[in-house]
């Protein structure tokens, strides 16, 4: 499989150092950066690996380790200062090398940050054909295909007996123009567990499913996400369990709901 590998660094002696090292095949793509030809060049780095060249632009690295945090990046340190080591591992830095660390070490680091990219690459691939198919949002990880989506989940809560909370969220009429909806689905995302699950059901309302609490943890939950989102948006909330979606939907457009949601 073909690998794309993004060497970035203000001193030119340091690509004819690290070439040798990196053993590239022939469809391997090489692909040479100084830090400031990057800002409109950085859409060309989301799969690849970066080795970063730390030397004398250590806040730089950081900096840059910040903005590409899901890209695999190898950082090529030239002293012995573990904090600046350990602040880009904590910024998603995958290994940290020096001149020091031994070619099979090194080689080991590469590896190691190939196989994610490759996996990153492939997750690219796969969220382009669910946005194709418009079962996602482009800009956020926002299921679209909500009533699928409600039917496989709630049939696998009730088989196991799982406990868990729907929720649906909407502004009201007022707000519902002054905000705009990937703030929203942003600020959710931000808040939630990676396994609870935020669906689209029309512009700026949403379903979120929220599993493994009540409801009064999925209030609390929302009381935190609500704290971050300028302007008023209602939130109901309605326990799964025995329930399938069209009873869900019956108690969000129940009397006490239906000038809020609109199902």
């Amino acid at each position: 499989m073909q690998s794309r590998i993004v060497l970035i660094s203000d001193d030119s002696d340091f690509f004819e150092y690290i070439f040798p090292k990196l053993e590239l095949r022939k469809n391997d793509e090489l692909f040479r950066f100084k830090f400031d030809e990057l800002p409109d060049k950085l859409h060309m780095l989301e799969t690849s690996v970066l080795i970063i060249n730390s030397e004398k632009s250590e806040s730089r690295t950081i900096e840059l380790l910040q903005i590409l945090k899901d890209t695999p990046a190898v950082i090529f340190g030239y002293n012995a200062d573990d904090e600046f080591r350990i602040n880009t591992l904590k910024n998603g830095a995958a290994a940290f090398v020096t001149p020091l660390t031994s070619d099979d070490e090194f080689k080991a680091s590469l590896v190691s940050a190939l196989n994610l990219a490759s996996i990153l690459e492939k997750n690219k691939q796969y969220r382009e054909i669910l946005v194709k198919k418009n079962l996602i949002l482009p800009n956020n990880e926002v299921l679209l295909d909500y009533t699928s989506v409600l039917d496989r989940e709630l049939e696998k809560l009730n088989a196991s007996s799982s406990i868990a909370v729907l929720a649906a969220i909407s502004p009201n009429d007022k707000t519902k123009f002054l905000i705009q909806p990937n703030q929203i689905e942003t600020i959710i995302l931000n808040n939630i567990r990676k396994n609870d699950i935020l669906m689209n059901y029309a512009v700026n309302k949403y379903f979120l499913l929220l599993f493994d609490t009540d409801i009064d943890g999925a209030q609390r939950i929302w009381a935190k996400i609500q704290s971050h989102i300028p302007e008023k948006i209602y939130a109901g909330f309605t326990k799964t369990f025995s329930n399938n979606k069209e009873i869900l939907f019956s108690i969000f457009a129940s009397s006490s709901q239906r000038t809020k949601f609109n199902i």
